[in-house]
């Protein structure tokens, strides 16, 4: 007897986009999500409201990639996933323990208290880390965090806590990545994009995101989520899917979410906390 898992909706696939620093361009990046009715994970420091930062456009032209006031913020990122980019965007990994917690933690808290949601996803400032950054990470209950490099892969990472995206918005091979992705016969597979919006604003090219965004909406296989739906999720899936390769006789899902998946070719839920006998 065959099962295939799924993403929510008995979507086969899933794609989700996680974006740095919380910068002015953010509000066409949101403008854009809101049009294709999607959610997306923007990694936030709030210990840099309002700090100016002034950058170079492709033709050498002043482009100011301020970041966003506290008060704009809150209404921007509303339905967003509001994720951890440190206090202060430092090297983490050239601080000690000490260091690292003050960092990570001083940001989560600030957070909580500004935007009322429990933040469980981290961006690591320049896609660095050491051994006391994902420590505290796992000491303070993180359910993910994000470094830089491209996989150009749509599988788990072996830890949660090194979630390498699929690929950055810039990379020469997006759309061949993507149609990759559309094609692709794996398993719960994710298409994970990072960057920052100011780069559209460098490049003159959002219509490159409004382009990708179209392209997924017209998929009708694939979920869009945000970071920590997806990381949520698939941690939730594995454990059914362990349980059934030491069990043919039933599915179980002791996590507190319901699993979707194809039983045989037919939809089947299995809710949260409960079994079902095949």
């Amino acid at each position: 007897m065959g099962f295939v898992l799924c993403f929510p909706g008995f979507k086969r696939k899933a794609a989700c986009f996680s974006y740095d620093d919380g910068v002015l361009q953010d509000r066409e990046l949101v403008r854009l999500f809101r049009k294709h009715h999607m959610r997306a994970t923007f990694n936030l420091i709030p210990g840099t409201y309002e700090k100016r930062v002034i950058r170079k456009d492709k033709d050498g032209n002043d482009i100011d990639c301020s970041h966003l006031s506290l008060s704009e913020s809150l209404k921007l990122y509303e339905g967003m996933e509001i994720a951890n980019h440190s206090l202060t965007h430092p090297w983490l990994n050239a601080l000690d323990a000490q260091g690292n917690r003050a960092e990570i933690a001083a940001a989560e808290q600030a957070l909580y208290e500004q935007f009322g949601t429990e933040v469980r996803g981290f961006a690591y400032p320049f896609g660095t880390y050491g051994t006391a950054t994902l420590e505290t990470l796992q000491d303070l209950g993180y359910s993910y965090a994000r470094p830089t490099r491209s996989t150009y892969r749509f599988s788990s990472p072996a830890s949660w806590l090194s979630w390498q995206p699929t690929i950055h918005h810039r990379d020469s091979l997006l759309w061949q990545t993507l149609e990759t992705f559309l094609a692709t016969e794996e398993e719960l597979p994710v298409f994970f994009v990072w960057g920052h919006a100011y780069e559209f604003a460098i490049d003159h090219n959002f219509d490159i995101m409004d382009a990708l965004l179209s392209r997924l909406e017209g998929a009708d296989d694939v979920a869009v989520m945000t970071c920590l739906e997806v990381a949520e999720y698939k941690k939730a899936a594995s454990l059914v899917y362990e349980i059934r390769r030491v069990d043919n006789h039933r599915l179980v899902n002791p996590s507190s979410m319901d699993i979707d998946m194809l039983f045989e070719g037919k939809p089947m839920r299995i809710p949260a906390y409960s079994e079902v006998v095949l």
